[in-house]
């Protein structure tokens, strides 16, 4: 079983993922908001988790990156990907830089595009081939 989503459906198939690695095989992630603390005025998030001022462990604890150490104990391929011209590069490129130095097998794409849906067209192509190579693999567990 596999998962991925964008934007903030990105978000949340690598934080499902890091929570439960047990139920999915990967996990994928498009344009993804994966520091809920980049959308702090967006999606009603204060409403959720508090005034970020107030609460920055809670806002942490709840984004993906927060999460890192869960998804290095999975030993599980992940998929990620944002344009360039993306709100959101800058902190999927944190993402890559953490996971490099945590050893979490992903795989990041970077290419022109922005955080719409002519990129999400382009870019989702690459997630289901990268899940079709690895379930034709056998598994380890």
């Amino acid at each position: 079983l596999f998962i991925s989503g964008l934007s903030m459906g990105g978000h949340g198939a690598l934080y499902l993922f890091s929570q439960r690695p047990d139920l999915f095989r990967s996990a994928g992630s498009t344009s993804g908001v994966v520091d809920l603390r980049t959308s702090a005025d967006k999606y009603n998030l204060t409403g959720l988790l508090g005034n970020l001022g107030d609460h920055q462990v809670r806002w942490i604890r709840f984004s993906v990156l927060g999460n890192l150490d869960r998804i290095a104990a999975a030993k599980k391929e992940i998929i990620f990907d944002c344009g360039v011209e993306d709100g959101f590069y800058n902190v999927n490129n944190e993402l890559r830089d953490r996971c490099l130095q945590l050893n979490i097998p992903a795989t990041f794409i970077s290419q022109p595009g922005a955080h719409n849906r002519l990129y999400w067209q382009k870019a989702i192509r690459a997630h289901f081939a990268f899940f079709k190579r690895l379930a034709s693999q056998p598994t380890e567990e």
